[in-house]
């Protein structure tokens, strides 16, 4: 039943097209062939500009994959060689808490 109505709203549908294409002016049909014969007649787009964007897509997306990919190499930077005893040492960590403190003592040991 289904089928039969699609066909019976395809006819209807081509019905109402013809009459309005059987009402068109002298002016339309004209404008419509000049358009028709216009585009028929244009000189297609160079596919040299498509080739040229793709390749500079594929550019692009082939350098952030290895930007994307590619992990930095993480620098320790060392400022003072009492930085690099504290991370190179094996001993207990815990004395390190308070360096600042133990810097101040040394430091004024001998004034007091």
């Amino acid at each position: 039943m289904t089928d039969e109505r699609e066909q019976q709203v395809m006819r209807n549908a081509k019905a109402v097209l013809d009459r309005s294409v059987e009402e068109l002016d002298q002016q339309t049909i004209l404008r419509l062939q000049r358009m028709r014969v216009t585009t028929l007649t244009a000189r297609p787009r160079s596919a040299r500009w498509v080739f040229a964007g793709c390749m500079a897509t594929l550019c692009v997306g082939i350098l952030a994959s290895v930007l994307w990919i590619s992990k930095p190499v993480a620098v320790m930077p060392v400022h003072e060689a009492d930085d690099l005893d504290v991370v190179t040492a094996a001993e207990n960590l815990e004395f390190y808490d308070e360096i600042d403190f133990y810097r101040w003592l040394a430091d004024h040991h001998g004034e007091g």
